[in-house]
């Protein structure tokens, strides 16, 4: 084999995999981002800004309605073209690796319309992008939950161009649901414990998303909440060579405000890595702002402040002191368990997770506090307060 042509290859398989983690951040941290990379990848840095300057929107905006960008489709497709039995209609977003479009099957078989995902024609790394799509589609066939967002049909095109046919989702991010509707702590948790639902439904058919954030949290006009994008799932059992090679050179494909620690190196990344990322969701819907500021100063700040500093506590953060006095206590104490650096030191799952929210819901002693008596006296206290005071009126 001629050697210019292996490393031609590599280059594309380099360029391939550093774009998804470009594409993953946020447009002013970018910059940074390629200024950082080791000096073996500079000669790259010039073919990577002129991609990313021609990615219109983010990679996780797949699937959502009312974008405020303008949009352009890629350059084989088009409104009318056909793949498989689908008919396209428009783009609904885009990034570098792959569009989604807003689809009808042409046979007349069914009416709805979908959410068609398909690789980019003219992207890098056509290969990886199939294997990626292959593994989001099996994912995705083995889970069955109101609260996932389904997949209804898969298949490759003649040309060997994959394509997933997936439930069209219309809602906004739950972090911007809950500010327009001005919602409550009790509202917020309980819509956040639907959200640990359909994770927890994922865990334990051994998927971790690994990109759990508010963008890939939809909720509904009818209030209900789904989870999208398992474009980045694992499955417990499948860490692939080829992961653990994208690993070492730049790290898994996440989005850095929401990773674990262990997703930001060469750690193996288990069901922990979720009850993380839910724990900087549940951070940010409480008090409308994520845990570390560090959002003018990079993503290398904040990948340091993610494995080293300490997590402020929720009610610090409150944005009012009516909020803040909610916090105080039982929610501080949940949240600041769920995002301990060490997986071990966290919740055992999502269900354990949801179920302390819930028991802070119903008053009830909850299991991240010290139990000592003084405690769970007075969470008995307050649970039966009104008895307890006729009982008192009484002697």
């Amino acid at each position: 084999m001629n050697p210019t042509h292996r490393t031609d290859a590599a280059q594309l398989r380099q360029l391939n995999a550093l774009l998804e983690t470009a594409l993953a951040l946020s447009p002013a941290e970018r910059s940074t981002w390629l200024r950082a990379l080791p000096f073996e990848q500079q000669p790259l840095v010039p073919m990577l800004a002129s991609m990313l300057e021609r990615a219109a929107v983010e990679t996780d905006s797949f699937m959502r309605t009312g974008a405020h960008v303008r949009l352009e489709a890629v350059a084989d497709d088009a409104p009318g073209d056909l793949i498989g039995p689908y008919e396209l209609i428009r783009p609904l977003g885009h990034g570098g690796m792959s569009t989604v479009w807003l689809a009808r099957r042409s046979d007349g078989t069914l009416q709805r319309e979908v959410a068609l995902k398909l690789p980019a024609p003219a992207g890098f790394g056509g290969a990886g992008i199939a294997r990626r799509m292959a593994r989001e589609r099996d994912i995705l066939a083995s889970l069955e939950h109101p609260r996932i967002a389904r997949l209804y049909d898969a298949g490759v095109t003649a040309e060997g161009r994959p394509w997933l046919a997936m439930e069209r989702v219309e809602g906004a991010p739950i972090d911007e649901h809950v500010a327009i509707h001005k919602l409550g702590v009790e509202q917020r948790l309980r819509l956040f414990i639907e959200v640990a639902d359909a994770v927890a439904h994922a865990h334990a058919r051994l998927v971790v998303h690994r990109d759990l954030k508010p963008g890939n949290i939809l909720v509904t006009a009818s209030g209900g909440v789904c989870l999208l994008d398992f474009g980045v799932a694992q499955l417990l059992e499948d860490d692939t060579p080829a992961d653990q090679q994208l690993t070492r050179h730049i790290g898994r494909p996440v989005t850095p405000d929401y990773a674990a620690p262990e997703q930001l190196g060469p750690q193996p990344v288990g069901t922990a890595a979720d009850v993380y990322s839910l724990g900087i969701v549940l951070f940010e819907l409480l008090t409308n702002t994520r845990p570390y500021s560090v959002a003018h100063h990079g993503v290398t700040s904040l990948q340091d402040a993610v494995l080293h500093a300490a997590v402020p506590a929720a009610s610090s953060r409150a944005p009012d002191k009516a909020t803040a006095q909610q916090l105080r206590g039982d929610l501080d104490t949940i949240v600041a368990k769920a995002l301990r650096k060490k997986p071990a030191d966290r919740y055992s799952s999502v269900e354990a997770f949801a179920a302390d929210v819930q028991r802070h819901l119903d008053g009830q002693a909850v299991l991240a506090q010290p139990p000592t008596w003084r405690y769970r006296a007075r969470k008995f206290a307050r649970r039966w307060r009104l008895p307890l005071a006729a009982a008192a009126m009484v002697l």
